[in-house]
């Protein structure tokens, strides 16, 4: 049997693609587009399959979902990297990079790319006021007085306490 969705114009199936990254269910897409379930779905597979919107929010400082699949459609179209990279408004580093990172020219997958990303983001440490029970309440009652998260960092660094530093002088 012929496949026959690699018949597709290109910009059905960028479309397809860009559906999907917005959250579109498949039957969804296949609506909008008038296509087959099927070929909704053997469009994404090599994408890393079905979309799930991931609940991380992305800052503006990274590569967001639309831009990884911008990225692979760059690819598809044989783009140079300072080509997708000039498009997305970004620096041809990191799109070099994320490339690199995720498979390469050929095997880049922009579903696989933006969970990996997701999970090198978290913390792979608890923060320092869950671990210490003094300090959160030193910064909880310092908060209470009113001072400002810059006053409250400054005074631990000096290591002032109600006021007086340990060598016995006033910090103001």
């Amino acid at each position: 049997m012929k496949r026959r969705w690699h018949k597709l114009p290109p910009e059905v199936r960028r479309d397809i693609v860009r559906l999907a990254a917005q959250g579109l269910s498949r039957d969804e897409i296949r609506l909008q587009i008038d296509c087959a379930v099927g070929t909704v779905v053997n469009v994404l597979r090599p994408l890393g399959g079905v979309y799930r919107p991931v609940m991380w929010q992305v800052s503006t400082a990274r590569l967001g979902l639309p831009e990884r699949v911008d990225i692979r459609i760059g690819l598809e179209r044989d783009w140079s990297i300072r080509r997708i990279a000039a498009s997305l408004g970004r620096a041809p580093s990191t799109v070099s990079r994320e490339v690199a990172a995720n498979g390469g020219r050929a095997g880049y997958q922009p579903f696989t790319a933006h969970d990996r990303a997701c999970l090198l983001a978290k913390r792979p440490k608890s923060f320092k006021l869950a671990g210490d029970s003094a300090l959160l309440d030193r910064v909880s009652a310092d908060l209470e007085r009113l001072w400002s998260p810059r006053q409250i960092a400054k005074r631990l660094r000096e290591g002032v306490s109600d006021g007086v530093c340990k060598r016995g002088s006033l910090s103001h």
